[in-house]
Formats: structure tokens, C-alpha cells, sequence
């Protein structure tokens, strides 16, 4: 089950960058039109077009990447407390939070310092404080998962005893949050403020650090119980993709209601949203449930490298379009050139510094630059 897990994470870390750079496409579409266009921007004229269509699915689309690594996070975790008769001891927390920590910290400053140069400037202060914010950071996942091993020692034996309790703490807190999204839609269409509805209370269920626990308790239930888990995949697996593919269909066509509803472009990396959330635990199910179905080797590969290419792609789509923008404008009105150039660029610089630091007299500090 391991490389079958980390073929997953390579899966879901190409959705993440497929992610990003549709964020770039969209800037092209409509607010770089001019460089391959005779048009004043922002030019919407693509609206509706195939090209815009296909960014929205894949935005949508690699929503399940995040569960998808929490899983897996929570899976590998529950190994560790399992081989510990099933206490998660401090040391183990420690080690991996010391692993995250350096690169995080490096690339991070990478980033903010490749933004001022591209002419995004901030404060040195509002950089340290989206530095070790979860909400705010530009690699929030890392933050995120700190906070979730600080508190995993307590949560893997609730896991182990109680999976069951701990699994329906995790879904309702899965499901408030997700009701408060469609609760503030709601009160933004209708005119309504100062409610209950709209209080600043009411946003708290709704923050990263609320919105991704039940994926990753599940992850450290999975792990205890992966016997289980197996028979039940295997035993519901076409069920199981058939619900991916209907409830991928229903988030991309929710996400492009809402847009047309209310102008919230938000709509689209949310995750919080009820068909985003069936969509992302069925596909990691039915991930796993097709175990003998032959996949492409390099996404082991990628797994095994994640946080090296989370970490670095975020500079190269900094980098990239801009370099797009300047040299190669026609590109920008390719979609399905200017996608596909974006995501190979965001994946393959990152693992080429890899191999390379590899096999450099630098390997020794490998750990620190890429975890």
C-alpha cells in the first residue's frame, strides 16, 4: 500500500501545480489579452470559450490534491504510532516537523524575494507573518500539517480506540464548515449583513486549519486500520469511481453556477464546497481501490519528491509567466500550449535541482533544501 500511497501524492502534487497554472491561464485569457490581441483588458471575449471551460475543470479538478496529502500524511503517521504500540511519541513529532522546517523557511524567502524583484513588494513584517500564518502562507500545507503533528500524539490513539467517534468529530466539522460557505453565498446574494450568518464568529469554522481535519484523521484511522480499509475499497471500488466522476462533474458545474451567480471566482479552489468534498474522498478511495491498475512509474518518482516540487513550483509560476509575457506573447492565447509548458516547467525544474543537488559535493544538505 505504500508505493500505491505515494503514487497518489505524485498524482496530487501534479494536480496542485495543474492548479496554480490554471490561475496563471486565466490571467492570460482576460488580463494579458492585449499582448496577443488588438483589445483594451481586461478583455472577456473568451468567456465561455473551450480554453475557459477546460481552466475551470482543472482548477476544480485538482481540488482533491490537499485531502489527498493529509490522507497520506495521516496514513504514514499512523505506522509510526503503530510501531510504537500505539502512542505517537514526541520524537517522532519533533523529527518530522524538523525535516519540514528548514526548506520550508528557505523557499519561502525564495518567494517572497522573487515577488519583490517581479514587482510585488511587501513588507518585511507582512512577509514573516505569512511566513507562519496557515491562512496566509504561500505553502500553507506545511504550517497546516505542524499544527496537525503537534496535536497527533493525542489524536492516534483516539484513532486507534475510537475510529469510528473520531471519524464522525472529523465529518461534522467537515460539513459545518462547508455549510457556513454556502450560508455566507447565500446572505451575499441576498443583501443580508450583520446577521448571525455573516459574523466574524461564523468564518472561524472555515479556516484551513478546520477545513482539511477530517481528511487527515481519517488518514491516521486508514492507517490503523488499513485491513479494513482495503476489503471496503475493493469491495465498493466501481461505486466508488462512479461517485468521483459524478461529483467532479457536479463541483466543476457548481463552481461555474456560483460565478455567474455572484462574481465569486473563490468558488473554484474551494474545497469547501459539498460536491468538492464527496469528490475528494471518493477519488482517493477509488485511488486506492484499483491498486492493480498500471500507472506511470514517474508518479512514484514525483511522490517521493512532493514537498521538493510543492515548495519550488510556486517560484517557476512566479517566473515563467512573466518570461511567457515578455518573449512569448502568442503563447498566451494557446491554451493548450501555454497550459501544459507551465506544469512541465513547474515540475521538471524543481526535480532537475533534485537530481542535480543529488549528485553534487552539496548532497549532504539535500534534507535542508528539499526535505
Amino acid at each position: 500500500m505504500n508505493k500505491r500511497l505515494l503514487m497518489l501524492s505524485g498524482l496530487a502534487i501534479l494536480a496542485v501545480v495543474m492548479n496554480h497554472a490554471s490561475h496563471s491561464g486565466f490571467i492570460a485569457m482576460f488580463w494579458w489579452t492585449d499582448r496577443y490581441q488588438a483589445v483594451v483588458v481586461p478583455n472577456y471575449d473568451q468567456m465561455g470559450s473551450l480554453s475557459y471551460y477546460g481552466l475551470v475543470a482543472a482548477q476544480k479538478l485538482a481540488l482533491f490534491s490537499v485531502p489527498a496529502f493529509l490522507f497520506i500524511t495521516g496514513v504514514f503517521l499512523a505506522y509510526a504510532a503503530r510501531g510504537s504500540q500505539t502512542r505517537l511519541t514526541w520524537s517522532v513529532v519533533r523529527r518530522r516537523i524538523l525535516n519540514l522546517l528548514p526548506p520550508y523557511l528557505i523557499w519561502s524567502v525564495i518567494f517572497y524575494a522573487v515577488q519583490y524583484l517581479i514587482g510585488i513588494h511587501r513588507s518585511p513584517v507582512d512577509a514573516a507573518l505569512n511566513i507562519i500564518s496557515i491562512d496566509r502562507s504561500p505553502f500553507f500545507f506545511v504550517p497546516l500539517i505542524i499544527v496537525y503533528y503537534l496535536i497527533s500524539p493525542f489524536l492516534a490513539p483516539f484513532a486507534k480506540n475510537h475510529p469510528r467517534l473520531l471519524l464522525a468529530i472529523g465529518a461534522v466539522v467537515l460539513l459545518a464548515g462547508a455549510t457556513s460557505g454556502y450560508l455566507h453565498q447565500y446572505a451575499r446574494v441576498n443583501g443580508i449583513e450583520n446577521s448571525v450568518i455573516t459574523s466574524p464568529g461564523s468564518y472561524l469554522i472555515e479556516r484551513q486549519v478546520f477545513e482539511f481535519f477530517f481528511y487527515y484523521v481519517f488518514g491516521l484511522v486508514a492507517g490503523f486500520y488499513q485491513a479494513e480499509l482495503k476489503a471496503f475499497v475493493i469491495r465498493f471500488r466501481w461505486w466508488l469511481l462512479g461517485l468521483a466522476i459524478i461529483a467532479g462533474v457536479a463541483a466543476v458545474a457548481e463552481a461555474e453556477w456560483v460565478y455567474k451567480l455572484t462574481a465569486d471566482e473563490g468558488w473554484r479552489s474551494r474545497t469547501l464546497t459539498l460536491p468538492t468534498v464527496i469528490y475528494s474522498i471518493s477519488f482517493i478511495l477509488a485511488f486506492l481501490a484499483f491498486d492493480r491498475l498500471r500507472l506511470p512509474g514517474f508518479l512514484y518518482q514525483l511522490g517521493v519528491d512532493t514537498l521538493g516540487i510543492y515548495l519550488i513550483h510556486q517560484v517557476v509560476l512566479l517566473i515563467a509567466p512573466k518570461i511567457a509575457y515578455h518573449v512569448l506573447p502568442f503563447i498566451l492565447g494557446i491554451q493548450a500550449v501555454y497550459q501544459p509548458l507551465l506544469i512541465t516547467l513547474a515540475v521538471g525544474t524543481p526535480m532537475l535541482m533534485m537530481i542535480i543537488t543529488r549528485r553534487l559535493p552539496v548532497k549532504n544538505h539535500y534534507r535542508i533544501l528539499f526535505g
